[in-house]
């Protein structure tokens, strides 16, 4: 599983994409910047916490399940995440964690 790597709590060391974008706060995963597509907030978050649970992505993205998993199966088809419909898995792929870290390395 690769997670590129982010902080367990708190806000994550990535700055600024990481830091200010994501933060986790006991069990919950927000997204702070609410200008993020939807796509974009998946990733992040997949990318800085790993495999995630459809649930916790709803409840993270606020977005509703139709329109989150419509998103996935794009993200999917495209390669940029490994999505298992039957588990309710969702993990960034390499596609996906190169996407990240290359908006990580533009906004720094």
């Amino acid at each position: 599983m690769r997670t590129g790597g982010g902080a367990a709590g708190g806000a994550c060391e990535h700055a600024p994409y990481g830091l200010l974008r994501v933060r986790k706060s006991g069990t919950k995963i927000r997204i702070l910047d609410t200008t993020m597509s939807l796509k974009d907030s998946v990733l992040t978050i997949l990318y800085h916490h790993g495999v995630q649970k459809i649930e916790t992505l709803i409840d993270s993205t606020e977005a509703k399940k139709p329109y989150l998993l419509k998103t996935l199966r794009e993200l999917h088809a495209k390669r940029v995440v490994e999505f298992d419909e039957k588990s309710g898995d969702v993990e960034i792929s390499p596609k996906g964690t190169d996407l990240v870290s290359e908006k990580i390395r533009r906004k720094a």
